[in-house]
């Protein structure tokens, strides 16, 4: 049922939506995972969440316009979105919180019962992989505790997955925030966004790209224009002989201010999106950049 309302999202998102990423994302949430997530924290500890977590990939790579190479954790952090396991701990310790601190019910029964089912182990060993002990949790209120356990779950998971994807560019202002990237509320045009994510996720029209799917070995990657470089992000905005007109017009004048520094140091700089401004005119570049290697049959 949430694949059916993840479709039905889509449908909605490539029709009507306009392609706005933030407002695919809230409709996602609302719908989609509030299906995914209804029950499931009561399930057994050892179920299988692949089959949700499928479900919550499948509609991020679709809105994102990705390659299947980007890894499911760069998706996360461009968006701002949790696993969802990671979600299902949140919910579990929760319920588990207000069946404490509320008295109500037959939840003291099933605490005062000298039994301990598998959902209270499990709840237990969340809280002990996240750092906390049941007393010092309960002994903070339900409100602190709740407020606690979200924050931490989010910190945890956001580590995860910067340390599964080391490229993964932001600025240190956001850099652990859980939110999606600034620049999908304000890069309203689809192909100017899309090839600027492309530009983020190291994916723009390239012999790296390519060379990803058939296998060459990485220094045979090469750029067809007469430098012979590695095809890489970063020879495509700096050095590439195919784009020396509208680097010259969109990317030059942001590096007047960084002479002598690595292309490198440069690259992570342009982007980073923590000016708006910048983001726009780089994501101009790379949208030049985009058509021109898809429609004037560049060789890779």
């Amino acid at each position: 049922c949430g694949g059916e309302i993840s479709k039905n999202i889509l449908k909605f998102y490539y029709s009507r939506g306009g392609r706005y990423i933030p407002a695919a994302l809230k409709l996602f949430k609302a719908k989609t995972l509030a299906q995914l997530l209804y029950g499931s924290f009561l399930g057994p500890p050892a179920l299988s969440f692949l089959p949700l977590e499928r479900v919550q990939s499948s509609f991020l790579r679709t809105i994102l316009q990705v390659p299947k190479c980007v890894p499911n954790s760069w998706i996360r952090l461009e968006t701002g979105m949790l696993r969802v396991e990671a979600r299902i701990h949140i919910i579990s310790i929760t319920k588990w919180l207000v069946g404490y601190t509320n008295h109500q019910g037959l939840f003291p029964l099933m605490l005062q019962d000298n039994f301990q089912s598998s959902w209270h182990k499990a709840v237990l060993k969340s809280l002990k992989m996240l750092g906390f002990s049941p007393q010092a949790i309960l002994a903070s209120g339900l409100e602190q505790a709740k407020s606690l356990i979200k924050q931490r779950v989010n910190d945890v998971e956001r580590q995860m997955d910067i340390a599964k994807s080391p490229d993964f560019n932001s600025s240190d202002i956001n850099r652990y925030s859980v939110s999606p990237a600034a620049y999908f509320y304000f890069l309203e045009v689809n192909n100017t966004r899309r090839a600027f994510t492309l530009a983020r996720s190291s994916t723009l029209p390239s012999a790296v790209l390519e060379g990803r799917f058939k296998a060459t070995p990485y220094h045979l990657r090469l750029c067809s224009c007469p430098l012979g470089e590695i095809d890489s992000t970063e020879h495509i905005f700096f050095n590439c002989l195919y784009h020396i007109k509208v680097r010259e017009e969109c990317i030059r004048p942001l590096l007047d201010r960084f002479p002598g520094r690595a292309n490198k140091t440069k690259l992570a700089y342009l982007l980073s999106d923590r000016n708006h401004q910048t983001t726009w005119q780089v994501a101009k570049f790379c949208a030049q950049v985009y058509k021109q290697r898809k429609s004037s049959g560049i060789v890779f």
